[in-house]
């Protein structure tokens, strides 16, 4: 039995339907790599889809983005093959209603529920939407409330969208340990695993802060696509599971994670070392030695936005930039030119 985890689409990212500047946006980024996630899916090679969460980039998304975003997966559930969706916090705890999302082999975890697969083992699949406010209050009612333990089955797995505690994210892998919104490690239940999503960063937790032993692995297969310059060095992709019908995810048959590609995100830094005479020049060297799909945050320094004119304006970089690249502008909060910076929108 083999089993297809994503989460963290976020579909609709840097999508316009009616875009005032001509521009390479990132949501076919985001459409191409949700599609490279399925294939194992779309190609028969999984017996089950389990999606953790933010499936879309917003609660309110265009119908466009909607239809794009469940054709795929009617296409796999066309083939028996179910799928399963929680949703996340970007949608606000609620997908938007689709005719695609009453296939009756495509599920939502629109309440505390468990869902039932009979294969060649019998899979319980038990979560609830995302919870935005006190998790850590709430959560082992809300499991509770799935009904998991009053079910028989093979496997147990927990989906979820939330923090668990000793989850890492960023550059600088910040830890998340104490807080009303994250998960403490001693309160998840003696599953085979929990599948979460919510946190971008891929890995595999099998022990808390204190080095104790979880009752479950949580894993995270982190998002699909690299979403903020903090996840500029992370791998993206998805799990496939191969299982058994022993209750051990350690016993699992094969456990492989897919990478899917990433365009590269490149850091350009404008400091004191490079003099407004020779920022020009800096632009156009890298603007025809980077790689021609690169995402390129521009970052400059305080003691230079003083001194760079119209530099500052997003529009005259993309000027010197290809088309094919996507260029985004980090300037100090407190410069007069901030509100000319750091969004996809520009």
């Amino acid at each position: 039995m083999k089993l297809l985890f994503l989460s963290d689409t976020h579909l609709g990212f840097d999508y316009t339907e009616n875009p005032r500047i001509d521009r390479r946006r990132r949501s076919d980024d985001f459409f191409a790599n949700y599609h490279q996630a399925l294939a194992p899916a779309l190609n028969g090679e999984a017996d089950l889809v389990v999606h953790a969460g933010d499936l879309f980039h917003r609660s309110r998304v265009p119908q466009s983005v909607i239809s794009n975003a469940f054709a795929p997966l009617l296409q796999i559930a066309e083939q028996g093959i179910p799928v399963y969706i929680i949703p996340g916090n970007h949608e606000r705890g609620f997908l938007p209603r689709s005719l695609f999302d009453t296939h009756p082999n495509i599920h939502t975890f629109s309440y505390p529920r468990t869902f039932i697969f009979d294969g060649t083992c019998r899979i319980a699949l038990s979560g609830f939407p995302s919870q935005r406010k006190n998790i850590r209050s709430t959560f082992s009612s809300l499991v509770e409330s799935t009904g998991w333990q009053a079910v028989k089955a093979d496997l147990f797995f927990l989906v979820l969208h939330q923090i668990i505690e000793g989850a890492a994210v960023g550059i600088q892998n910040h830890v998340f340990k104490n807080g009303s919104d994250i998960i403490r490690a001693q309160d998840i239940p003696a599953v085979t695993a929990v599948l979460c999503g919510h946190i971008h960063t891929q890995q595999v937790l099998y022990h808390s802060l204190s080095n104790t032993r979880l009752a479950a692995p949580v894993i995270f297969s982190g998002s699909t696509e690299r979403t903020s310059f903090v996840e500029r060095l992370e791998t993206k992709g998805v799990y496939l599971f191969e299982f058994s019908d022993t209750p051990s995810f350690q016993q699992c048959l094969k456990k492989s994670f897919i990478p899917l590609s990433s365009r590269p995100m490149i850091d350009l830094t404008i400091d004191e070392h490079i003099s407004p005479n020779d920022c020009l020049g800096f632009l156009q060297w890298h603007a025809t030695h980077l790689p021609a799909d690169s995402i390129v945050r521009i970052r400059i320094e305080a003691d230079q936005d003083h001194n760079l004119g119209p530099l500052l304006r997003i529009k005259h970089l993309r000027d010197i930039f290809p088309k094919s690249m996507n260029i985004q502008l980090s300037i100090p909060r407190k410069s007069p030119y901030h509100r000319n910076s750091n969004s996809p929108d520009h």
